[in-house]
């Protein structure tokens, strides 16, 4: 009985954070990239361009999971790895540390969806969250290379 009670509360916990009305990072509006916009439709057209030439369902039902990988290799899809490293690789640490801030405020007013629910262009708070932690990563990183070289500097190793 008791298990039963803690399964139910540690449930109805969790869900209440999972419903974007309960979370402190939610809106109503979605936070849209233009430029990530064109990318969207272009995957929604890839996808039904090789739908239709496609005859065997396994076929049709793959074409989707390919195009979003040809985009993400491409660096084209926010939130991912590929993204952050072909568009902020090459910011120094200044630019890096505004881009953070610029990230963590966008993280706060962007909405807590569903896969799926999006609308074209849009940046969810999950596609932030996931820039964060590669810019964090990446400064974290640039930290550890400063570290070493003024090491090497001072001690001569």
């Amino acid at each position: 009985m008791k298990k039963s009670f803690y399964f139910i509360a540690f449930f109805l916990v969790n869900l209440c954070f999972a419903i974007p009305g309960f979370s402190g990072n939610y809106s109503d509006n979605p936070i849209i990239d233009e430029a990530y916009k064109k990318i969207d439709l272009a995957i929604k057209a890839d996808t039904e361009k090789c739908i239709k030439k496609e005859n065997k369902m396994s076929a049709k039902m793959q074409c989707g999971d390919d195009i979003l990988e040809k985009y993400r290799g491409e660096g084209k899809i926010r939130g991912t790895d590929e993204y952050c490293k072909k568009n902020y690789s090459s910011l120094n640490r200044d630019k890096l540390t505004e881009l953070w801030n610029n990230l963590k405020a966008q993280e706060k007013k962007a909405r807590v969806l569903i896969s799926g629910q999006a609308v074209p262009g849009e940046v969810t708070a999950s596609m932030f969250k996931n820039e964060v932690m590669w810019v964090e990563d990446r400064l974290s990183s640039m930290r550890k290379a400063n570290i070493k070289s003024l090491g090497k500097k001072l001690f001569g190793n």
